[in-house]
């Protein structure tokens, strides 16, 4: 009697588990292949994010100084009663806050940047999912 069960477990249960077992893992290598395409295309859009970000802080940063320097100067000039360095303090508090005010602005767009490939994820989630009950059957 063992023997026809265990004929019966060769013949049809162990070639089930086998296909089970090699689409698990055949499902697992394209879930991470899909993982590394999105994570690439994220890296590559930061990458350019951050060029840009960088090449225009630096012109800001140019301007902003040359127009400070401008400004002060022109508020020592045509206010006469007012020092030179109050004219300059003015003018880096106004800065100060632009600053805060453009920093704030990068916070709330760089949020929209996704850290981690949600695709991938989500389905390795369902994968999981699809896998115990199939396990379970």
């Amino acid at each position: 009697m063992l023997d026809g069960l265990r004929g019966d477990f060769e013949e049809h249960v162990a070639p089930l588990l086998r296909d089970i077992v090699e689409d698990t893992q055949k499902l697992l290598r394209q879930e991470f292949a899909l993982a590394k395409v999105e994570v690439r295309e994220d890296a590559q859009r930061m990458r350019a994010l951050i060029a840009y970000a960088l090449a225009g802080s630096v012109a800001i940063g140019v301007a902003a100084g040359l127009m400070g320097v401008a400004l002060a100067l022109m508020i020592a000039t045509y206010l006469s009663d007012l020092e030179l360095w109050a004219a300059f303090a003015a003018v880096a508090l106004l800065s100060a806050l632009a600053g805060l005010l453009l920093m704030r602005a990068v916070r709330i767009k760089s949020r929209s940047l996704r850290l981690f490939p949600d695709q991938a994820l989500s389905s390795l989630r369902e994968d999981a999912r699809w896998i115990q009950e199939r396990a379970t059957m």
